[in-house]
């Protein structure tokens, strides 16, 4: 019997210090009159900050950025395609042979986030250039590949294997896994590790291959929650029509043909003619699913958490491949929406999930980033947003853009990275206006004498009487706010900032550590975004 989240069993959050954010209406309790509000990130006006400008590079593409404390650099990984094998020459472009497999991992450093240089090593030589920062090929003798690559730092459980840990796709190992457990699939290739101290020098994990995937993004996570590990990417093997079955049906409605088939896999026999667009068929690939391991040897089958729906069809759209990043007790997640045909743009939208497991997309499809004007750099095509960097009060987002859609390909479309970047933790907010909204949180145990929320007044210029303000009680099971922490009690703020302290005429809420609490926010004028409890502040008293 599945286990019941003990939330529904009467047990509170615990959230310790972490923050938790208002992604999504499975993240609160209740709100009344608030309405939820997706923020956009702003695009950096230097972009693109990095382009295909060294002499192997034609395309860079899909960047993993990690921010390094210890080193005070920003790092990025970026996806090199050698499998276009064009170099660029003084006489114009010129064919070379391929060098390594058909795409590889290189490497770029950067003090501020937005001027970038690629430092050159003597590791992976390119045609006649014997120093690239090209840090990574895949196995086999520089004959793999590095697909879909995302780099994090190491979990606490793999951390002796390196400081960072790199989870992709390669196809250059033998077969290993029963085709029956494939649903008449072709693997496509196999998802492996690799680790870095430095994140220039790579080692293999010598548990490769993890398990078999297709051509998209692998993105691991440990959930110490859990106890597991959670692999996300796309287009998983069971679905309602096998590849063989994708092929043959989408081929025959292109051509406008019926299709007589024979093995089964409908009905043996049956014929199947004018039932759509082909793209309707193609879409059977696009699903976003998610793997679970306790010890990156033994597998469960990887289940579906997204798939396309009516809208989705009608619109001719698919899922390329979804990242999730781990924000406080919750995750994000930044999903590839592109056109089916390829003839149109595609974009980014935001998802979100309390496990990693259960996954909710916003009902109104608002894209979290969109495709520039055309002619712009990134005017074609946005996707693969990785990882969610923080800096200071901000998130840094770095994300890939094409001049043209997706499927033209280098010359006729160019690629580039650019970054975007929004207010820490402030994805989504709720928002109470004029007459003011209220927002009640989940039931939480109080964890920290200091509860800091991250809120936003939004100002008026010509009364203060329409200035934000927020007031915020605690309230019982039962519904019974608090004595001493009522909304009366609440000494109002007209505040913008992450981390704004909540007081209680002078007190905190040290006097409750321990118990168990909803929050109940009025807000007038005022975005709420998230809580967390932290230590007590020396200038309120308890």
């Amino acid at each position: 019997m599945a286990a019941v989240d003990g939330y529904f069993l009467g047990e509170p959050d615990d959230l310790g210090h972490q923050t938790h954010l208002f992604l999504d209406d499975s993240s609160i309790e209740d709100r009344w009159d608030a309405e939820r509000v997706q923020n956009e990130p702003v695009k950096h006006p230097r972009n693109p900050v990095v382009l295909a400008d060294l002499p192997w590079e034609v395309s860079v593409n899909a960047p993993s950025v990690l921010y390094d404390d210890d080193a005070g650099l920003f790092r990025m990984w970026y996806s090199l395609p050698s499998n276009a094998a064009w170099t660029r020459e003084s006489t114009g472009l010129a064919r070379k042979p391929r060098e390594y497999g058909p795409y590889v991992m290189s490497y770029a450093e950067s003090e501020d986030g937005v001027t970038w240089h690629k430092p050159l090593f003597d590791r992976f030589p390119f045609a006649e250039w014997n120093r690239t920062n090209i840090v990574y090929t895949g196995v086999g003798g520089g004959k793999g590949r590095v697909a879909g690559f995302v780099v994090k730092p190491s979990p606490e459980s793999l951390a002796r294997h390196g400081r960072f840990m790199c989870s992709y796709k390669d196809d250059r190992f033998d077969r290993r896994f029963q085709q029956e457990e494939l649903n008449d699939y072709l693997a496509a290739g196999h998802t492996c590790l690799a680790f870095s101290d430095d994140g220039v020098a790579w080692r293999p994990y010598e548990g490769n291959p993890l398990c078999p995937c297709l051509d998209t993004m692998q993105d691991l996570h440990w959930d110490e929650r859990l106890g597991l590990y959670v692999l996300a990417s796309a287009r998983p093997f069971a679905r309602a029509a096998t590849e063989d079955l994708y092929r043959e049906l989408g081929g025959a409605i292109r051509g406008g043909q019926s299709l007589s088939l024979t093995r089964g896999a409908v009905g043996s026999g049956g014929t199947l003619a004018g039932i759509g667009r082909a793209g309707s068929v193609e879409n059977v690939r696009t699903r976003i699913a998610v793997t679970l391991s306790p010890d990156l040897k033994t597998w469960h089958p990887p289940r579906e958490v997204l798939i396309p729906d009516a809208a989705d069809d009608a619109e001719q759209m698919f899922f390329d491949h979804m990242t999730m990043n781990r924000c406080g007790d919750q995750y994000v997640g930044f999903l590839s929406v592109a056109a089916r045909d390829g003839d149109r743009n595609g974009r980014l939208e935001l998802t979100s999930s309390p496990d990693g497991i259960r996954w909710h997309r916003p009902r109104d499809r608002k894209p979290l980033l969109t495709p520039g004007e055309n002619g712009e750099w990134d005017g074609g095509h946005v996707w693969s947003i990785k990882n969610a960097v923080p800096y200071g009060e901000w998130l840094y987002l770095y994300y890939a853009g094409s001049s043209r859609p997706w499927r033209y390909r280098y010359p006729d479309n160019t690629r580039a990275i650019g970054l975007a970047r929004i207010r820490r933790d402030r994805f989504v907010g709720y928002y109470g206006g004029v007459e003011g909204g209220h927002l009640i949180s989940r039931e939480t145990r109080v964890t920290g004498p200091q509860l800091l929320v991250n809120c936003s007044a939004q100002h008026r210029a010509f009364s203060r009487e329409w200035h934000g303000s927020l007031h915020t009680e605690l309230v019982e099971r039962t519904g019974r706010a608090i004595d001493g922490y009522t909304y009366a009690d609440c000494d109002p703020n007209l505040m913008d900032d992450t981390a704004v302290p909540l007081t209680w005429r002078g007190k905190n809420v040290s006097a409750l550590m321990g118990r168990s609490v909803y929050i109940r926010f009025f807000m007038r004028n005022m975005f709420v975004f998230g809580f967390r409890f932290g230590p007590a502040d020396r200038s309120s008293n308890s």
